[in-house]
């Protein structure tokens, strides 16, 4: 496997760190200080949620003591503060805390989200390496202040665990192959795998990741993923693509449409499973898909931007080749954004979860909650 890694990684060096037309002469002695700066940013996100269900808490949890039921509560969603140097004009790095996570009973390796250095030799060659999210997939590529639902998919959750999305220890190259209007990226990596929080690997494999992304005019902007990983050195694989097109209506209305498509090998779910004989780790297989529209109206008066609906579907089967307990989300939101970019805005909406098997005191079960989020950041 770390064969093919490297070959992985001697491609796109010989194919982009070296095909370049565009090697000027350095005029300069010294580049220690050139466009060092340093900037700060942040993010909160807080809610109010109420569930609809009965015998289930705001959490998404059956619950039969009606003593220890919460049916309505305030909590804090993100409570970020990103930090972002720029050391000279090819390094650079960023930092990511959530201080939302100090309100967790288990706190450990959760506050730091991202914490990386990253070289950029030009637009064509980008090499960085620490805690990241890794570029597997179409939700890896946009902030949580900009996801147009109000929070991540489930499928980007069990990625998450699995080792492919979310916060991932590794190095990753990655650029845009073209020198156009429409981009062709490619996004290469190897992680260890198991998750935000680990000091080290927790076995000597590590995850390999490709993906290819092309922009069309119109925008119209596709991605195909594909990965090899393992747990206790047993190999599994991932695989996806997915897609995002804008219909610009007229200058007041707008419709985009985002959808993606994954599936590959369930780690988490194998490792999780007690029952004797065990199946082998290549019959766990997951299967996720989403598809979210989002109509949008740009009202551009002084205090109201714009005016946003969307209504994401997911289908998520953890373990379908295992007779998994498919699920099923549909999140409506109504979203008022009071400064552009997002900077100020309240989402109203429902987060209504329908699974194939009910299962008594746990997550795994049907339930409808309303939630309201204002959101900051700054």
């Amino acid at each position: 496997m770390m064969k093919k890694i490297f070959l992985l990684f001697s491609f796109f060096y010989y194919s982009v760190f070296f095909a370049q037309n565009d090697v000027q002469k350095d005029t300069i002695s010294n580049y220690s200080k050139i466009l060092r700066n340093t900037s700060f940013s942040g993010l909160l996100q807080t809610r109010y949620l109420v569930s609809l269900t009965k015998n289930v808490d705001v959490s998404g949890v059956n619950v039969t003591d009606q003593e220890k039921l919460v049916s309505n509560s305030f909590n804090i969603r993100r409570a970020r503060f990103i930090i972002k140097s720029k050391i000279n004009d090819r390094f650079d790095l960023g930092i990511m805390l959530n201080f939302s996570e100090f309100n967790s009973s288990n706190v450990t390796g959760k506050v730091l989200e991202q914490a990386f250095v990253r070289y950029a030799h030009n637009q064509h060659f980008k090499i960085q390496m620490g805690q990241f999210r890794p570029y597997f997939g179409i939700e890896d590529e946009i902030p949580a202040d900009f996801i147009k639902s109000v929070d991540f998919s489930n499928g980007y959750t069990l990625l998450g665990k699995n080792g492919w999305q979310s916060y991932q220890t590794g190095v990753a190259v990655y650029g845009d192959l073209n020198q156009s209007q429409t981009p062709f990226k490619y996004y290469a990596g190897v992680t260890n795998g198991n998750s935000r929080g680990q000091e080290n690997d927790s076995d000597n494999s590590k995850h390999a990741y490709v993906r290819l992304e092309k922009e069309f005019k119109n925008d119209f902007k596709i991605g195909v993923n594909g990965g090899i990983g393992s747990y206790t050195n047993k190999t599994g694989d991932a695989m996806g693509g997915d897609l995002e097109k804008t219909f610009v209506i007229n200058k007041k209305w707008s419709f985009e449409v985002i959808s993606e498509y994954k599936e590959g090998t369930n780690f988490s779910e194998y490792a999780a499973f007690k029952l004797s004989p065990k199946p082998e780790m290549k019959d766990f297989r997951f299967r996720n898909f989403y598809i979210n529209p989002i109509i949008r109206y740009n009202i551009n008066s002084p205090r109201l931007r714009s005016i946003e609906f969307s209504s994401r579907y997911e289908y998520l089967n953890p373990n379908y080749q295992l007779d998994g307990n498919v699920r099923k989300t549909i999140t409506p939101m109504f979203n008022l954004e009071f400064a552009d970019q997002y900077f100020a805005c309240l989402q109203i909406g429902a987060m209504i979860d329908d699974y194939q098997k009910n299962v008594p005191l746990t997550s795994e079960y049907d339930h409808t909650t309303l939630f309201a989020q204002v959101q900051v950041r700054f």
